[in-house]
């Protein structure tokens, strides 16, 4: 995006920054947070910042998201609404530092994204915009399908020379991307693209000093470098110092892809070619340290501070030489030091390109090309995420934090523009009511990479920890890649590197700065825990015993949010279809959910602006923003399907099968059976006592209170009822009932990531110290609500449960005396199974689904009759086997996504219950599933808490025109209370 429109913005049209959020200088606030993507303790708003940032990357109610930038054109990405094309200076910063973190179906739109320039790359035969015909291995400044520019397009395009710097960062781009991916048949098939990008940067290296010659616009931030003005007044030729520290981060990747693909002879020759160009940097070296921007052939010196001529500082290939590793660490900090000590450099807390003003641009420095503009001191994001990324890797934390602060500021006015004028303190296209590009969302991901920095090798990949002092414990609750492999990473304590987990077991392979993990020796799922310091070597780390990290589900089995946009139905119809099939995992699911999530959060939008949650938007600023959002959800669906529809003449069979499984979708009616599943509406609170029936108590008043509530919350058998307990709005737009014995958290799924629900009850304060007794009632504390429709099983393809579950919290208060027949806690979803058939007298069974039994891993299946106590019903239970449900134990502080159909299974407890008498008939046609409760059971003193997400029981129907037959509303519950 260096190319600008053909006029210069209007500086009168100045954007307000007084708005943007700056927090006085004080000492780090010390607290506690539980984030959607972090959490932790100790400094909070540093916590705060990461959490932010990190939500930048994912569909969200209330800020812009990545996913505003999805294009259907190309399956890709797209520079901004008002740049329709992908460059490469502009996608540098926010893909380097976002790709260990990102999963699919990003990994294909930044693929997709990037082959417009590999798959265009010159070849000395093609010609580009404006006739131009580059050299074999040169890439380019930006590219679109059948449009590439192999040159800065603006400007003097007589005078420009190629992309040369663009190749080397394009390079570097796509060997990094293939580093993390780690698939050697996507690296085959690139590396002899990257190997040709490399022979052409090698036709510009001048053997006699190992550095490489770069007419003009030949640099990333193009056209701001002119090269070497002739004493006849052309432009020529210089060395380009950010040509050599980028093309030498590149070389670094290289090597290793080579490596990694078994070709040694190659990988030497690089590193040999790598090797000589670092021995040319002292000749681009000031005596103070810093790099200079380019040195004439005659020896002139153009970027040394504060010299009479050419006197500005030039702050790329610095930041870059520091975040890359191009330098050492002592090389580093005097480069920081010089950086530091120009205040012109950062006047609103971002990095200018240069400062003073350029001297040697080949135009004045008026209009566009003034100093604080564009390419002269103009302010690009994709330039400050390196920069963070040197400020983690020197421990300049606050820096990092001052220019976060100032990026979320202009993050939630939707004004993520690039460049930003006036020396980074105004917006370079005013007139647009939001603003919106890629390279914006580069110091957000910078932010967030630069905590472990990540360096990726053939062999594995190391972790770097920067984690500021303030924090004294964190954790990630997202997963970094290494190839299909996944590391869930938490730091206890501050300072150097003391110890290592892996999966509660000790690992060895870590110094005081780093902990290296060979792929070879790396689990597949490694819940990774680093103590820092003396204080972190003794926080939560014990020899075999297993960490308690809290892993959100990635990928196939992943709860989906409920959405009652009709698009999602086919949506989730593919998915389902998609996981049945082993499929799950890959891109064509993982595209279906992230529109599915984008066309959810325009819901949640909507529903936090009612309640004031969300501060609006001035016009016209507002209706653009919900545009934005609306917009992004439609292109996710539209893409998808294009892209669905072109695998219908693919020949690789998982295409294939995605393909025949989205037309099959379309063929299937999906309807959810119960309401507000983000139990947002409140609930209609029941009495402690079952004799009380379906009487209600109380509304508890939910977060959302537009709508009444869908859901009656039990609370059977307690000594203490919640109708005396206070409405207390908590983290996250969520509202919170709690007494002695219990806690309800409701409607927290929205932008704070928390859960939808959560039950917590306190059986050990229920018991007051003393064991239960047989055939006394047992405390309940459950969620119940009747069907929305009773359809008939026979006419159901499926009956699909979605959930997704984290046992936050456990304790055994029995003191050694449980008796394994009396005293347990359950966690466990009912269906009401009942015949709904004309004429039928209500019979009815109970259908179970458990999670979690505290006398075992797996809760084992259950057939009997309901008894025990005075309300039983004595109808039969019929609960499935835990293994048949979890593909893990339920243990304390996991989590678990299930997605099961439970149709088959319903069908052989009908059969069951006619074969064992406890039904007449137990033909699938006369019944229907007609209500559900989900929630604890405490037979003995248990404290526990459940963390809910992503409820959903859909019933598939086969479509067909005319209406549904046999359909009702469904009844109430027959058993007056459950059990």
């Amino acid at each position: 995006m260096s190319t600008p429109p053909r006029t210069a913005p209007s500086l009168a049209a100045a954007f307000a920054f007084a708005l943007v959020l700056v927090l006085a200088e004080e000492g780090p606030r010390a607290g506690e947070l539980q984030g959607k993507f972090f959490r932790g303790s100790g400094d909070v708003e540093h916590l705060e910042l990461l959490d932010t940032a990190r939500r930048l990357f994912a569909p969200d109610p209330e800020l812009p998201s990545l996913a505003m930038l999805y294009t259907p054109e190309w399956n890709g990405l797209v520079e901004g609404p008002t740049w329709n094309a992908w460059w490469i200076q502009n996608s540098f910063g926010t893909t380097y530092c976002a790709r260990p973190y990102l999963e699919e179906p990003w990994l294909i739109f930044l693929q997709s994204s990037q082959d417009l320039w590999f798959d265009q790359m010159g070849d000395g035969k093609r010609a580009g915009f404006n006739g131009w015909v580059a050299p074999d291995g040169c890439l380019c400044d930006a590219a679109r399908p059948g449009w590439i520019v192999y040159k800065q397009g603006d400007g003097r395009t007589e005078i420009h020379d190629w992309g040369l710097e663009f190749t080397a960062a394009g390079l570097l781009l796509q060997a990094e991307l293939l580093l993390i991916s780690r698939d050697a048949e996507a690296a085959r098939r690139y590396l002899p693209r990257l190997e040709r990008c490399a022979e052409f940067l090698e036709t510009r290296r001048d053997p006699a000093k190992d550095l490489f010659l770069a007419g003009p616009a030949a640099n990333l931030l193009a056209p701001s470098y002119a090269g070497w003005r002739r004493p006849d007044g052309t432009w020529g030729q210089a060395y380009l110092a950010g040509l050599s520290i980028t093309y030498v981060a590149a070389l670094d990747r290289l090597i290793e892809l080579e490596r990694l693909c078994g070709d040694p002879s190659k990988a030497a020759l690089h590193a040999r070619r790598r090797d000589a160009a670092r021995k040319g940097l002292p000749l681009l070296t000031t005596e103070e340290g810093y790099f200079v921007k380019s040195v004439d052939p005659d020896g002139t010196r153009h970027g040394v501070y504060g010299a009479e001529k050419h006197g500005y500082f030039e702050a790329s290939p610095n930041h870059d030489a520091i975040a890359f590793r191009v330098v050492g660490d002592a090389q580093a900090e005097r480069i920081y030091a010089k950086m530091a000590s120009i205040a012109g450099l950062r006047p609103h807390d971002f990095i200018l390109p240069n400062h003073p003003s350029l001297d040697d641009m080949y135009e004045e420095p008026r209009g566009l090309w003034a100093f604080g503009t564009w390419v002269n001191g103009g302010h690009w994001s994709t330039c400050e995420a390196r920069m963070i990324l040197a400020y983690h890797r020197l421990g300049r934390h606050e820096d990092a934090v001052r220019s976060m602060r100032r990026l979320l500021g202009l993050a939630r006015r939707f004004r993520l523009d690039n460049p930003l004028t006036r020396h980074g303190s105004d917006l370079y296209q005013p007139g647009e009511p939001i603003n919106l590009t890629y390279d914006a969302f580069g110091p957000a991901a910078a932010f967030v990479r630069g905590l472990f920095e990540y360096l990726y090798t053939a062999e594995g990949l190391t972790l770097v920890p920067h984690v500021p002092p303030g924090i004294t414990r964190l954790e990630q609750l997202f997963p970094i890649r290494l190839g299909r492999k996944r590391l869930w990473i938490s730091t206890a304590g501050a300072g150097p590197v003391t110890a290592v987990q892996v999966n509660g077991a000790t690992w060895r392979r870590f110094e005081a700065s780093s902990v290296t993990f060979p792929h070879d020796e790396t689990p597949d799922e490694a819940r990774v825990h680093i103590a820092l310091g003396p204080a972190g070597a003794t926080a939560g780390l014990a020899p075999g015993k297993a960490a308690e990290a809290v892993q959100a589900p990635v990928g196939a089995g992943r709860a989906l949010p409920a959405t009652a946009d009709p698009r999602a139905a086919r949506l989730r119809g593919l998915v389902a279809r998609l996981e049945r099939e082993g499929l799950g995992g890959g891109y064509e699911a993982a595209h279906a959910r992230l529109a599915i999530e984008s066309l959810a959060v325009q819901e949640e939008r909507r529903r936090l602006a009612a309640r004031g949650s969300i501060q609006p938007l001035p016009e016209p600023s507002g209706s653009a923003a919900e545009k934005a959002f609306a917009d992004a959800a439609s292109r996710l669906c539209d893409g998808l399907e294009k892209a669905l529809a072109a695998y219908g003449a693919s020949e690789d069979p998982a295409k294939k099968s995605a393909s025949r499984l989205w037309k099959e979708a379309a063929k299937e009616e999906r309807i959810e059976l119960f309401e507000d599943t983000g139990f947002r509406r409140g609930f209609h609170l029941a009495f402690p006592s079952t004799a009380r029936g379906r009487a209600i108590e109380k509304v508890l008043l939910g977060a959302d209170a537009s709508a009444g509530p869908a859901w009656r919350l039990c609370q059977w058998a307690t000594r203490i009822s919640l109708a005396a307990a206070a409405r207390r709005p908590v983290a996250g737009g969520a509202v919170e009932y709690e007494d002695a014995t219990k806690r309800v958290v409701s409607g927290g799924g929205g932008a704070a990531g928390g859960p939808d629900l959560v039950l917590e009850l306190r059986a050990g304060a229920e018991y007051e110290g003393r064991a239960r007794a047989a055939g006394e009632p047992w405390p309940h504390l459950l969620v119940e609500q009747d069907a929305t429709r009773a359809i008939p099983l026979d006419r159901l393809a499926r009956l699909e449960l979605d959930i997704d579950l984290r046992l936050s919290a456990f304790a055994d208060r029995t003191e050694g005396r449980a008796d394994l027949g009396l005293h347990a806690a359950q966690l466990q979803l009912f269906l009401i199974i009942k015949d709904v058939a004309p004429g039928a007298k209500g019979d009815f069974l109970w259908f179970g689904v458990p999670f979690f039994d505290s006398r075992q891993d797996f809760p084992p299946p259950h057939r009997a009759r309901d008894g025990g106590k005075e309300d039983a019903t004595g109808k039969l239970i019929y609960s499935l086997d835990g293994r048949d449900v979890l593909s893990t134990p339920l243990g304390r502080g996991s989590r678990v996504a299930v997605h099961v159909d439970l149709l088959p299974s319903i069908r052989e407890a009908l059969e069951y219950a006619a074969k064992h008498g406890f039904l007449e008939s137990g033909d699938p046609a006369r019944y229907a599933a007609v209500n559900m409760n989900l929630g604890w059971e405490m037979p003995g003193s248990f404290d526990a808490a459940a963390e809910i997400r992503g409820l959903a029981v859909t019933a598939v129907l086969p479509r067909s025109p005319g209406e549904r037959a046999g359909e009702e509303r469904a009844p109430g519950d027959p058993a007056e209370g459950r059990r």
